[in-house]
């Protein structure tokens, strides 16, 4: 059955804010198959290089800003998530 007047309403992030650290994993695992997709294995293995590279820098940035004092509010979060995703692009083990 159609209806016309019907809507929907998306609220963005609802299910990923219930395991983040998962979905992190996810949009990762999901942007190499694209990459061994449309790029093969060295478009692959360059994204998986600089996702590695990007993720390795955030984590010692945060690590740093929190020696140094920093409180931001999501800064464990995010330090968690960078570490978490240099942990599977190396050793390919989830959360």
């Amino acid at each position: 059955m159609f209806v016309a007047e019907a809507t929907a309403t998306h609220y963005g992030g609802g299910s990923s804010s219930n395991a983040p650290l998962r979905y992190s994993i996810e949009m990762l695992r999901a942007n190499l198959a694209y990459w061994q997709k449309h790029y093969g294995f060295l478009g692959q293995c360059v994204y998986r290089l600089l996702s590695l590279v990007y993720h390795f820098l955030r984590l010692v940035a945060r690590i740093f800003a929190a020696a140094g004092g920093s409180t931001a509010p999501q800064g464990k979060g995010k330090l968690k998530e960078h570490a978490v995703c240099v942990r599977w692009l190396l050793t390919g083990k989830g959360v």
